[in-house]
């Protein structure tokens, strides 16, 4: 086997892995919420849960107060 199969070999096995491990992983996950139980995520939230629209509208008349975008210097 050259070089180049087996860094192949190892590139699929890895991708393999991974895609084993977010398999079980949302397995986890879609058993949790049918249960009722908190996520026990690992990581960031998601974008659009409810810190972002909190901090989405927070607003000062009507313009947003600092942040990205802001003019205020």
């Amino acid at each position: 086997m050259s070089e180049a199969e087996r860094q192949a070999q190892a590139r699929r096995e890895r991708a393999a892995r991974t895609l084993r491990e977010n398999l079980q992983r949302r397995k986890q996950q879609g058993r949790a919420r049918r249960a009722g139980d908190a996520d026990e995520a690992a990581g960031l939230p998601a974008a659009g849960g409810e810190a972002s629209r909190d901090a989405a509208s927070t607003t000062e008349g009507d313009r947003p107060v600092g942040g990205i975008g802001s003019a205020e210097k």
